[in-house]
């Protein structure tokens, strides 16, 4: 039905002062017919199908989640007492900077280990060349030798261990070496990032392998999306990925497939993909924030109409085309219209040489639900 303030049954040719008087024509229901100064009044638009560019989706849903390289929970490596906590829970740290220091009678007996290995290793050493020249001259008897280069041996591959273990918990070995013994630890961030977790407090004592500390480097972040098994076929890595957050989803970000799982969930019939947030995004989201997106999973160029020009009823879709103008007056008639996808503000539309619809007022005359 088309619909109107109200009707001019009169001739088409008298004249009007607004679109509440606009006349229907009684011969053909379809028929509309308005004067050119009803049709600038109402900023009606008539034109052609253009050439839009459609896009395909896939609706997701997923997480906000760091790459493997953007998150690191941290832990003392050996055990002992928290002694002071430099930064709390959403401070912002650099690599290598002091997150919190500790107490520690391992501490204190690991120093002592390897000063006593290094200059036992000192002593062995000395007795090993020495009794390797001595060996090749067949001074002594090979046995003896060989007793010696195991033991120095031995003392090599322990003084290495502990001297490792010293520089994994950010120990000097060389003041140890000369008898200094470090009271205290002190735990550093390995990454840039914000402390996004903290699980101690000062004066507890934790141990070696517990976690206390998480950083997450918000430059670092990347999307977890959860796409149902139906949708598979049709995604690829590359493509295109607009996201946003629930509560705002006029703002959309952007972010391109990287990754896609290769197992499926069997509850949720879902598999776990990868997207890269665009670098002028990053730094705008938390860890493990809630988003939904589209996978955008092909392009194409198609003819196309402006959405609001195309009018819906149960019996399908129609347009409204001018027909005729002549001595100031317009007629348009609605015709059915076969339509594709719609994307943004533009339908598809599959007829070929359409031409003069009207693009834009066509709601002035759409009965309203």
């Amino acid at each position: 039905m088309l619909w109107l303030c109200s009707c001019n049954h009169g001739s088409p040719g008298e004249e009007s002062t607004g679109p509440e008087e606009a006349a229907v024509n009684q011969n053909n229901q379809s028929d509309i017919y308005l004067t050119r100064e009803q049709f600038d009044s109402m900023g009606m638009r008539i034109g052609d199908p253009s050439r839009e560019s459609f896009s395909n989706m896939v609706k997701v849903n997923g997480f906000v989640v760091p790459t493997l390289s953007g998150i690191v929970k941290i832990s003392p490596m050996i055990s002992g007492r928290v002694k002071s906590i430099k930064h709390t829970l959403g401070e912002n740290v650099t690599s290598g900077q002091v997150l919190f220091t500790m107490e520690s009678n391992e501490l204190i007996q690991l120093q002592q280990q390897y000063a006593d290995a290094y200059h036992k290793l000192n002593l062995l050493r000395s007795n090993y060349d020495r009794e390797k020249k001595l060996s090749e001259e067949n001074v002594i008897a090979q046995k003896d030798f060989l007793k010696t280069e195991s033991e120095y041996m031995s003392m090599l591959s322990e003084t290495k261990g502990l001297k490792a273990r010293l520089r994994m918990i950010n120990i000097d070995p060389g003041p140890v070496e000369d008898g200094a013994v470090f009271e205290y630890l002190t735990v550093t961030s390995p990454i840039d990032g914000t402390i996004t977790s903290m699980e101690m407090e000062p004066g507890e004592f934790i141990e070696s392998q517990e976690s206390v500390i998480e950083v997450v480097n918000t430059k670092e972040l990347q999307l977890r999306l959860h796409i149902f098994e139906k949708d598979l076929a049709d995604v690829a890595v590359g493509q295109q990925v607009l996201f946003y957050t629930p509560d705002n989803a006029e703002k959309k970000y952007a972010a391109t497939l990287s990754h896609l799982g290769k197992s499926i969930n069997p509850e949720s019939r879902t598999i776990s993909c990868l997207a890269r947030i665009d670098p002028a995004d990053h730094g705008m989201f938390v860890n493990n924030l809630f988003i939904e997106a589209a996978i955008y999973t092909c392009q194409r160029d198609a003819m196309a109409v402006p959405e609001n020009s195309v009018i819906k009823e149960s019996d399908g879709d129609f347009v409204l085309i001018l027909l005729e103008e002549k001595n100031n007056n317009m007629v348009f008639r609605k015709i059915p219209v076969n339509t594709g996808v719609t994307s943004g503000s533009y339908t598809e539309v599959l007829d070929d040489g359409l031409k003069n619809v009207l693009l834009e007022g066509t709601y002035y005359f759409v009965t309203p639900e």
